[in-house]
């Protein structure tokens, strides 16, 4: 087993910053999402996860109609761990977004949540921020 993999209390630091970075009112997306993405890159770089456990068991779900913990093969695992870490990824990044600016957004999207259509929520990051700075332009 790799070290860096027995050893994730290490990132729990970097990972509270993360949970905890919300953009700053005048912040522009390019600013927040550059600051966001070095948090998460350094929570990486120190062996932590970013996902939970329930991700993972969604999207191999979705992905291949088993649970996380039937796959049987690294490639599979590796699959769903990276697009876990997305799905997560671009949940908090809109979680933690300018809330003056993007309220409408996310009450939009739990909304449609609610009314059974999940498409609204992208499961990438790089969605998320297209998402984002679309409904960004659309508000000024």
């Amino acid at each position: 087993m790799n070290h860096k993999e027995t050893r994730p209390f290490h990132s729990f630091i970097p990972k509270k910053r993360l949970m905890n970075m919300v953009q700053g009112e005048g912040q522009s997306t390019d600013s927040y999402r550059l600051k966001f993405e070095n948090q998460a890159d350094i929570i990486q770089n120190m062996g932590g996860q970013l996902y939970r456990d329930s991700t993972l068991y969604i999207v191999s779900m979705d992905t291949y109609n088993k649970k996380y913990h039937e796959l049987t093969t690294d490639s599979e695992r590796d699959t769903i761990k990276a697009a876990a870490t997305e799905t997560w990824k671009a949940s908090l990044f809109i979680v933690n977004s300018n809330p003056t600016k993007f309220d409408q957004l996310k009450k939009e999207m739990h909304n449609d949540y609610i009314s059974g259509n999940t498409d609204s929520y992208p499961t990438t990051f790089n969605n998320r921020l297209n998402q984002h700075n679309t409904f960004g332009r659309s508000t000024r």
